[in-house]
């Protein structure tokens, strides 16, 4: 599929498509992060990274829908372009593509699913899991993305994820510089992950999971 499609460079901010848009075109990501949010009937929008190998816009565009959030690159990144008339004609004519496809949605299903179980956690422990996200998506433990990014994706205010970040440097997991987060102890962060800082061991008051 990638060599069929139009390869494109996409500069950290730029939108893919916002919620209510109908597809024009589906991107196949080669390198790179992106933030896909999904508008909830609470008006949450817990959003989902995408990187290398993830498809943007495939179930709406496969459906003729409007998106229900929007497709925001993280990261720099490069992808491969597809018309959304051609994807819906090979879904519709190749059972190759279609079986593909289908791969593709059934991910996207699962990773809703977890990313739903991630929200009912602390806002420690929802952080500490994006990181470790992140970095497996983007294949790189050194990531070029802002805190205020990392707020918008959670749904969290800023200065929460700042303290948060601050008590994950002070703790050994994480390196901070300016616009850029680096993992440095994945066992660490793996087990903020999963317990949190306070149960880590780690002096933290906790924040509610939505703060």
């Amino acid at each position: 599929m990638a060599a069929l499609g139009q390869r494109v460079v996409l500069g950290k901010g730029h939108t893919l498509h916002s919620v209510g848009d109908f597809i024009n075109d589906v991107y196949l990501l080669e390198s790179g992060l992106v933030s896909v949010s999904a508008q909830s009937a609470d008006g949450h929008a817990p959003a989902k990274l995408a990187g290398p190998g993830d498809v943007i816009g495939l179930a709406a565009c496969l459906q003729d829908e409007a998106v229900a959030g929007d497709a925001v690159v993280l990261m720099p990144a490069t992808a491969r372009r597809f018309s959304c008339v051609t994807v819906r004609g090979w879904a519709q004519n190749d059972l190759a593509f279609a079986s593909y496809f289908l791969k593709v949605l059934s991910r996207e299903v699962l990773e809703l699913a977890q990313l739903a179980l991630s929200n009912s956690r602390q806002a420690d422990q929802r952080l500490a899991a994006l990181l470790l996200e992140a970095a497996r998506k983007a294949e790189s433990q050194a990531l070029t993305i802002t805190q205020e990014s990392l707020a918008q994706i959670l749904s969290l205010q800023r200065t929460t994820v700042s303290a948060i970040a601050s008590a994950l440097g002070a703790s050994g997991a994480i390196q901070q510089r300016r616009g850029t987060i680096k993992i440095v102890d994945e066992s660490r962060l793996q087990r903020i992950a999963l317990h949190g800082l306070k149960r880590s061991g780690i002096g933290w008051c906790g924040v509610d999971a939505h703060a």
